[in-house]
């Protein structure tokens, strides 16, 4: 029984990336279900089992990339360091994601189909930046508590962080005017951020 979960598990996680890439390549519109059997194997019938339609698919390749971006947000490691130090490992661990060539990609994608299926936009983003915040704002009102952050609108603060690291680099790279950021540039990036953010948060001595 176990083995058999596992590799329906398996199955649903090899149609999601190879379907993943299709979409980026040739859009929404370019990609079929048969399109996708063709390059997983297997038949229609277990797409259809698995996400119910194309739609279905596309919108558990949001769900399986946002869950991706929060479980490297999440660990209790992380959540056990200082602020700066939390703050430089979620940083990192944001930008990895978020500004990755697939992950642009496939928000471009997102964006492009959002006026046709808007609950697609709203999913993706109450699943993937909203969460991340929440969690972030988790940890914040955590440190308020042992007095390593001063008193904030813990849930802004979240937001102005990851927007730091997020907004106009993020822009830049979907309008293809950036090519995706480098290492050094994602360290110097980080740091900065994390500057700021001790500069208008942080307790003396406390890091």
């Amino acid at each position: 029984m176990a083995s058999s979960v596992a590799r329906s598990a398996a199955k649903r996680e090899a149609i999601i990336a190879a379907a993943t890439d299709l979409f980026i390549e040739r859009g929404y519109d370019g990609v079929s279900v048969d399109a996708v059997v063709r390059q997983v194997g297997g038949s229609k019938a277990s797409i259809y089992n698995y996400f119910g339609n194309k739609e279905g698919l596309f919108k558990a390749i949001i769900e399986n990339n946002c869950q991706k971006l929060l479980e490297s947000l999440q660990s209790a490691e992380v959540m056990n360091l200082t602020p700066r130090a939390a703050l430089t490992v979620l940083g990192h661990q944001f930008i990895s994601v978020i500004l990755s060539p697939k992950a642009v990609a496939l928000h471009q994608l997102i964006v492009a189909q959002s006026p046709q299926f808007p609950e697609m936009g709203k999913m993706f983003f109450e699943a993937g930046p909203a969460r991340a915040c929440e969690a972030l704002e988790k940890y914040i009102k955590r440190q308020q508590e042992l007095g390593k952050l001063r008193k904030c609108n813990t849930y802004r603060a979240a937001e102005q962080f990851y927007s730091m690291l997020y907004c106009l680099n993020h822009l830049r790279i979907m309008l293809d005017i950036t090519p995706p950021i480098s290492d050094e540039d994602a360290v110097d990036l980080v740091n900065d951020a994390v500057d700021t953010f001790m500069r208008g948060h942080g307790v003396r001595n406390e890091d």
